[in-house]
């Protein structure tokens, strides 16, 4: 027999042995069944009242308003809750001589990128073949300066920087990288 189907089947089966139990409690306990009406029944006229307004519109804008203070509550631990740093604030570091930034794309670092530390200008890349091996070079059109030099592609060096970006997130490095909360 599938999984699936011996779900379903013994789902079937608690279900009818639940509902034999219900009906043998009501059976032995009578006061129990009219009770039971007598709850609904009270409920639903209940529901259906009216005062100034019907009663189930002020339950409906209840459950709203509840919903919105919770919102609300929400957003305010969370703006005034914490002292700690958010992971999404830290977006930018020091690598290989170089200053990098990225942003977050669904919780994982993305467009990361290096800057040059000295003047905050975007690097250049070349690539070329030197002694053998592919390698990268990151240039600063401003300064005229080389400050990153390294074996591989562009690609290879990104991912590089994105496994130094997550040693530093999964130690907690990180932290030490952004300033504290000002708006706790």
């Amino acid at each position: 027999m599938t999984e699936p189907t011996s779900h379903s089947v013994r789902n079937a089966v608690l279900g009818a042995i639940a509902t034999t139990v219900v009906a043998a409690v009501l059976a032995f306990v009578p006061e129990a069944w009219k009770w039971l009406v007598a709850v609904a029944t009270g409920a639903w006229q209940h529901i259906l009242a009216t005062s100034a307004i019907p009663n189930w519109l002020l339950y409906l804008l209840g459950l709203c308003a509840l919903y919105c203070l919770l919102e609300i509550s929400v957003r305010l631990y969370g703006r005034f809750g914490s002292k700690e740093p958010k992971l999404s604030s830290y977006s930018k570091d020091y690598f290989l001589n170089a200053k990098w930034t990225w942003h977050y794309n669904r919780g994982v670092p993305a467009g990361i990128w290096a800057y040059c530390p000295r003047c905050d200008t975007q690097l250049v890349y070349s690539e070329y073949y030197d002694s053998g091996s592919n390698r990268i070079r990151l240039e600063c059109e401003h300064c005229n300066s080389t400050l990153v030099s390294e074996v591989g592609s562009r690609d290879y060096l990104v991912a590089k920087i994105a496994r130094q970006i997550d040693r530093n997130i999964r130690t907690g490095e990180w932290k030490k990288h952004v300033q504290p909360r000002a708006d706790a």
